[in-house]
């Protein structure tokens, strides 16, 4: 990073734990996977402020699990999206 600068974490201030290019790059990845699987879902979604709920609740859990030490793009997809509630017509389609 070039001096004077600094890194912002996803919070917004500056912070001495912020991603590396490619960690971010992976962050990007799952999050995108995870959002495109809850779009193809058909999942409804009542209005704008559930749909920015869900992909904060995405967002958040990924970023979590990679400040944990996970690297797998699947385990961190797999793992956001068991934090989502499952709607009646996927609990029909599953039993």
């Amino acid at each position: 990073m070039p001096a004077g600068r600094t890194a912002r974490s996803v919070n917004g201030p500056a912070h001495h734990n912020a991603f590396d290019t490619e960690t971010t790059r992976l962050l990007c990845a799952a999050f995108d996977a995870a959002w495109e699987t809850v779009l193809a879902s058909g999942t409804p979604l009542e209005d704008a402020r559930q749909t920015a709920a869900v992909r904060e609740l995405l967002a958040k859990h990924i970023i979590e699990m990679v400040g944990h030490g996970e690297r797998d793009p699947r385990q961190l997809v797999e793992n956001a999206l068991r934090l989502l509630p499952r709607s009646p017509s996927a609990e029909i389609e599953a039993g």
